[in-house]
């Protein structure tokens, strides 16, 4: 699941950056009016929230930037993360949602798989095999389906062979 991989991925980064943070995240699928976190997953600093990122596992499309955007002003944040697992729904989709970004009252910055992967360049071996376990927790914590687990674990596996 990506909110499991985005969680992972920020509480390695951030357990480099010393005491206090804390990582929460959301399972992917959490109807938005059962959960009050400001995105799927939720970066917090001495209890404070500094940042939010929502998770986008389909295809993206307009609304859900619109909705990124009205997370981020009810949290109060000045920068709101939007992870894009699957592309577009449409290239006028895209379109329309990077002018909906371009003219937002904050900064919404769009982040693929592949360059969130890219922080884990900056926390060493041993930071990337926390990243490995600290996935898994995240995992049962959203009670995630055992097949999601098990690609986790196989996942893994084929990394340390």
């Amino acid at each position: 699941r990506l909110a499991a991989v985005t969680a992972g991925v920020y509480r390695t980064y951030y357990s480099q950056a010393g005491d206090g943070w804390e990582i929460d995240a959301e399972h992917a699928n959490t109807a938005d009016e059962f959960s009050k976190s400001a995105g799927d997953v939720e970066v917090f600093r001495e209890e404070s929230l500094v940042r939010a990122a929502e998770v986008k596992d389909k295809p993206a499309e307009r609304s859900d930037i619109q909705h990124a955007i009205t997370k981020a002003r009810e949290a109060e944040l000045g920068e709101y993360l939007f992870i894009i697992g699957a592309g577009w729904q449409s290239q006028s989709e895209k379109q329309a949602a990077l002018n909906d970004i371009e003219n937002a009252p904050i900064e919404l910055i769009l982040i693929y798989p592949d360059e969130l992967l890219s922080m884990l360049k900056f926390v060493g071996d041993a930071g990337r095999v926390e990243f490995t376990r600290v996935v898994g927790e995240y995992l049962n914590d959203m009670r995630a389906t055992s097949s999601n687990k098990d690609d986790w674990k196989t996942l893994v596996e084929s990394l340390n062979t």
